[in-house]
């Protein structure tokens, strides 16, 4: 491991700190999580309690059917079951925190501990309207918009490297990220 990576590693594994937090908040024990990266473009909140959340619920990462190769971006997360495997949790992150840069870091652990290793997915759906991304094309009926890849800022000149998820309706909700920053402003 980077010295460079190791500076990340406080904030990479944050959301791992939502199972615990959530006792001291005395909040719900499911808690929708969202990276900064997102837009809520309508209320998604009626619609939580009704979806199917043993540990977490996802989306697939770039295709919207392929759950198997999930994004955790957006994740409904049951905090009192993911209390129940924290510590075994927390001892695989350890034990392959050199392995897990190349795997996107945390969501590689989730991928990991909760599925590929196991032989099955323990992870629930959503539906790709909660964490829908620009490069799928229509966001018409999208609920949350994941900017995964780039970023709206960046959308006169997309990072070269992620040129390739600059497609769909990446363009169109740039501009609605920032017509949304510009009413607020």
């Amino acid at each position: 491991m980077t010295a460079a990576h190791l500076t990340l590693l406080p904030g990479v594994f944050l959301r791992m700190e939502l199972p615990f937090l959530g006792l001291r908040l005395k909040t719900d024990d499911k808690v929708l999580y969202a990276d900064c990266d997102v837009m809520f473009r309508r209320d998604v909140t009626m619609h939580l309690h009704c979806l199917a959340c043993t540990y977490f619920a996802v989306t697939g990462e770039f295709d919207p059917d392929d759950y198997h190769n999930m994004n955790t971006g957006v994740m409904l997360m049951n905090l009192s079951r993911l209390r129940e495997v924290d510590a075994e949790f927390r001892a695989y992150v350890r034990a392959h925190l050199d392995e897990l840069p190349r795997e996107a870091w945390d969501q590689g652990a989730y991928r990991r501990f909760f599925g590929w290793e196991r032989g099955a997915l323990l992870w629930d759906r959503l539906r790709p309207t909660m964490n829908w991304k620009p490069y799928w094309g229509d966001a018409a009926n999208a609920s949350i918009v994941h900017f995964h890849g780039p970023k709206p800022y960046e959308y006169e000149r997309p990072n070269p490297e992620l040129l390739h998820l600059a497609h769909g309706d990446y363009q169109k909700l740039a501009g609605e990220w920032m017509q949304v920053l510009e009413d607020a402003g």
